[in-house]
């Protein structure tokens, strides 16, 4: 590294401190969504991971989430994201898209049945039923 490079300054998401880079993932815009999903699938502390991860709104990033990292409480964040997509989303397209990612065969069950009992309430249940039920009215027609 040259010294014009220690000279120019770094992103704040690329900090040495992981509370500069938490707090840096909230001044991420829209652009930079690869940084974003960097810091939520490779950054080494789990509240950075944590924090990118509530700002991720692709399904399928979040499923990879959910699916492979360490920390318990990343994987329960990135269900909750995908849940909260397909509850909350306008577009159905991506809201059957996030329903597919959470009853897929395969899908996080470790990560799934270790959430605290809060966020396995009957809202996100009913959410997730009226996905599947619209997922699978479209797939009929």
């Amino acid at each position: 590294m040259g010294i014009l490079e220690k000279l120019r300054p770094q992103p704040r998401w690329k900090h040495t401190d992981p509370s500069v880079r938490a707090a840096a993932v909230y001044e991420l815009g829209p652009d930079e969504a690869e940084a974003l999903h960097a810091l939520a699938r490779e950054d080494a502390e789990p509240r950075v991971r944590r924090a990118a991860a509530t700002r991720i709104d692709d399904p399928s990033v979040l499923a990879d989430i959910a699916k492979t990292d360490p920390d318990e409480d990343v994987r329960a964040e990135a269900i909750r994201g995908i849940a909260g997509i397909a509850a909350e989303t306008d577009d159905l397209p991506q809201a059957l898209d996030a329903v597919r990612h959470i009853s897929a065969p395969d899908s996080f069950i470790s990560a799934r049945t270790s959430m605290a009992p809060p966020y396995r309430g009957s809202g996100q249940r009913r959410a997730i039923s009226s996905a599947r039920t619209s997922l699978s009215q479209s797939t009929v027609m």
